[in-house]
């Protein structure tokens, strides 16, 4: 068995460290290498080639004994105090058939772990942009705002309208965000810049002619792509004289270029034909059933929560109220507040199928839900697709045919209670109704097809269900 060891930031004693282990390890007859660069993180480290061939990793710095796993590797954070003290114990922690089998169990799930680990990675790094905008936006909206055809408005040179444009540009920026985290954890700091640049290419259809783009889930492809592809391109044998540029200059730079032109010519030019034939469809079930549209409106909008199939039909729906149909935009204004409110109060309720992060998030993004900001359920959405989409979806589907049904109508070019509160929507009643039983359903849902978190219990190092 092969031990790494990584010392991080400001601690002492590493060369008595290093000889107590040294002593122990071969003891054991293992075999053991010490990492130290303080300036990079541990996903960094195990993007390291040599940190591949290792069994186990063990991280000495702040934090007392506590064991936890990282694509593939498990690891053990110890005290320097502890290893010196007692670094027998500290080697077999490793040793124990428990550990031993979970670190088989995830060696086996490796590839599979990957992805979704890396994506959790950049949904926590996200988070913060999508509350910080969220309520930025909300403050300004009912403070500030003045409901119109366009949407909300503000007078020129308010107050408002400044703190909106930061509201704005913290959510513009969440999309980059999750894309670089997702890439940095693949691949470490050098696909930072890919996975940003490739984050913000895929929330601008300019740069592939379209309206559209391809929202968060093109933010996901490109974080992975970006990981990915720096990972491959670390392996490239190179001359040691530019290795050390390699990772800062070369490498982001060719991750970079190859990620956007992916963007722009394999993946944006079928999405922005895609969705614009969908727009087609739209227009041309207008003729139907009424209830018909609305269902697929509020599928529309729930299904990617803020993304390209929730932009389409809301660009549908706002194009509609310059002709004087505002009922497609009443059935979309309850559609829009649904997901946020329904995952948002299920995090409250229900607060063992979240972890942390999620409870933490839940108040926000049901704030949000109020102020017709869907984003808010992105989190939700990435963390657990399986579950929360198919229960976000059915309650807005139900509250859109409630809302079609009501005859509810809606002449401002938003949703969520905050237009019916300032007077956007014709009859608030149904309307309510509608939120109300589309996200009873959906809170319904996600308290019957979500499991319980797995949390840690302190008492042994256990992990087991809440």
């Amino acid at each position: 068995m092969k031990l790494a060891v990584i010392f991080e930031n400001n601690v002492n004693n590493q060369e008595a460290i290093e000889e107590a282990l040294m002593t122990e390890v071969k003891r054991m007859s293992m075999s053991v290498e010490f990492f130290e660069d303080p300036s990079v993180s541990l996903s960094d480290f195990i993007a390291n080639e040599k940190l591949q061939q290792v069994d186990t990793i063990l991280v000495v710095g702040q934090q007392k004994q506590k064991k936890s796993e990282l694509l593939g590797k498990a690891i053990l954070h110890v005290t320097a105090t502890e290893i010196l003290t007692q670094p027998d114990k500290v080697i077999a922690k490793f040793l124990t058939e428990e550990t031993l089998a979970n670190q088989e169990e995830s060696q086996q799930k490796l590839n599979g772990r990957l992805f979704y680990d890396a994506i959790m990675n950049g949904v926590s790094y996200m988070i913060p942009f999508i509350v910080t905008g969220g309520l930025l936006i909300a403050v300004s909206l009912s403070l500030g705002g003045t409901a119109t055809a366009n949407g909300f408005v503000f007078e020129e040179g308010s107050i408002w309208n400044e703190i909106f444009k930061i509201g704005s540009a913290s959510m513009s920026l969440m999309v980059p965000i999750l894309a670089s985290y997702i890439g940095h954890f693949i691949g470490g700091n050098a696909a930072l810049a890919p996975g940003f640049v490739g984050g913000f290419i895929a929330v601008d259809g300019s740069f592939y002619g379209s309206e559209n783009n391809t929202g968060f889930i093109g933010g996901i492809i490109a974080g992975l792509l970006a990981g990915l592809l720096v990972r491959l391109l670390s392996r490239i044998k190179i001359p040691e004289i530019i290795a050390p540029v390699m990772p800062v200059i070369f490498i982001p730079l060719i991750a970079t270029l190859i990620v956007g032109l992916v963007f722009i010519y394999i993946v944006g030019v079928p999405v922005s034909s895609f969705f614009e034939s969908l727009t087609n469809w739209l227009q041309s079930l207008q003729g139907n059933s009424k209830l018909l549209l609305a269902a697929i409106i509020g599928l529309m909008i729930s299904v990617d929560v803020g993304g390209p199939f929730n932009k389409t039909a809301f660009l549908f729906a706002s194009g509609l109220i310059a002709e004087g149909n505002y009922e497609i935009m009443g059935v979309a204004a309850v559609a829009i507040s649904i997901p946020p409110l329904s995952t948002g109060l299920a995090s409250i309720l229900f607060a063992k199928k979240f972890d942390s992060k999620e409870q933490n998030a839940g108040k926000a993004t049901f704030i949000m839900g109020l102020f017709g900001i869907t984003e808010g359920a992105i989190p939700f959405v990435t963390s657990d697709p399986l579950h929360v989409i198919p229960s976000v979806v059915i309650g807005s589907v139900t509250g859109s045919v409630i809302a079609m049904l009501g005859g509810v109508e809606n002449v401002v070019s938003h949703g969520g209670p905050i237009v019916a509160i300032l007077g956007g929507i014709s009859n608030v009643l149904m309307f309510a109704v509608a939120v109300l039983v589309g996200t009873v359903i959906s809170v319904s849902l996600l308290f019957l097809l979500k499991k319980n978190k797995l949390v840690e219990n302190e008492i042994g190092n256990k992990t087991i269900a809440s």
